[in-house]
């Protein structure tokens, strides 16, 4: 295993815990926390331009590192130009928090369920990001993220929330009638619109009714 000290700069393939691997160029290695970035090997990376709207970044705890190889042995000069914190702030998906210590003890108590639940519950809180969004479009969001299938609710640069692979589209202000579809116009379309507007009115009704007392 490579010294992460001594790897800044290196391009790397590191294996996770959970066995997920990650290919990147080493950007930053905090000791004290214990923290690794890694940047995405991308062309304007590469070459020193800066970083693009394609860059990625990745943050892994050094601990949760099965292993970790230099996939060449020249270090690549990172952009010096670009604050990372302004990277971060316009990144589409941005880093969020992860509760380190109770998936930690999950994976030793092998709690299966409660590492799912706390998986989607990271990626619900990072595809919300930091978007200012009105109560009910929250709850709208939220509501839907937690009945459909992983990966079929998020946002489009716009906040209108996306749903069933851009099969259907709700706009602001979230409400029922602004539930669209967007592609196909079969019976199996139509189902899911009618169905995900019942969704949407309920949200409606329920925090209105909340509003009034009830």
């Amino acid at each position: 295993m490579i010294n992460l000290e001594d790897s800044v700069g290196l391009k790397v393939k590191i294996v996770t815990n959970a066995d997920e691997s990650i290919q990147g160029i080493i950007h930053s290695y905090n000791p004290h926390s214990g923290v690794v970035s890694l940047v995405s090997d991308d062309s304007a990376v590469s070459s020193g331009e800066g970083y693009s709207k394609n860059t990625e970044f990745r943050i892994v705890r050094a601990s949760f590192i099965k292993s970790a190889q230099a996939l060449n042995r020249q270090k690549t000069p990172l952009p010096s130009n670009v604050k990372v914190d302004e990277k971060f702030r316009n990144m589409y998906n941005k880093p969020a928090t992860i509760p380190v210590s109770s998936i930690a003890n999950n994976f030793r108590h092998g709690n299966p369920k409660a590492i799912q639940r706390q998986q989607l519950e990271f990626k619900r809180r990072r595809i919300l990001g930091e978007r200012k969004l009105s109560v009910e479009g929250e709850a709208v969001f939220n509501q839907l993220y937690n009945l459909l299938p992983e990966g079929d609710v998020t946002f489009d640069k716009d906040d209108s929330i996306v749903i069933f692979d851009n099969h259907l589209i709700v706009l602001k202000p979230y409400k029922s009638e602004n539930c669209k579809i967007l592609n196909g116009t079969g019976e199996e379309e139509d189902q899911q619109l009618s169905y995900i507007r019942k969704v949407i009115k309920d949200i409606w009704d329920r925090l209105e009714t909340e509003r009034k007392g009830g």
